[in-house]
C-alpha cells in the first residue's frame, strides 16, 4: 500500500505527430493496437487510419504492426513513437513529419519540419 505522498508510478510512451505530442499511459504487454484506439479516441479516428513508427524515415524505420506489443520492439517508458494518419478520401498515408522547435538564440528562432 502507497503511504501518503508517494505517488503511484504510470509508464508512459511519447506520440509525435507533425507539431503535436501526447502523452499515452502504456504497459509493456499493451499491443500497438490497444495504442492506436486510445489516439483514435482523442483524435476521432478509427484505428485503422493510424500508423506507428519506431523512427521517422520510414525507409529505415519499422511499422509498429498492430498486434506486437512495446515489450517486442523494446519501447520502454517515456520512448517516442512516431505517427502518421491515412489521408481523406484515400488510401494513400501522410508522410511522417514532426516539427522540431528550434533553442531561441537571439531574433532567430522558428520551427522547422523535418
Amino acid at each position: 500500500m502507497a503511504s501518503t505522498g508517494e505517488r503511484k508510478f504510470v509508464p508512459y510512451i511519447r506520440v509525435k505527430r507533425r507539431n503535436q505530442t501526447l502523452f499515452v499511459d502504456a504497459q509493456p504487454g499493451d499491443t500497438f493496437l490497444s495504442v492506436k484506439e486510445k489516439l483514435g479516441a482523442v483524435f476521432q479516428l478509427p484505428a485503422s487510419s493510424i500508423q506507428l513508427w519506431s523512427g521517422l524515415n520510414q525507409k529505415e524505420a519499422k511499422e509498429l504492426t498492430d498486434v506486437a506489443t512495446l515489450a517486442d520492439h523494446d519501447v520502454q517508458n517515456d520512448s517516442v513513437v512516431y505517427m502518421c494518419w491515412k489521408k481523406e478520401q484515400s488510401d494513400q498515408w501522410e508522410e511522417l513529419s514532426v516539427t522540431k522547435i528550434d533553442a531561441l538564440s537571439g531574433a532567430d528562432s522558428g520551427a522547422k519540419a523535418e
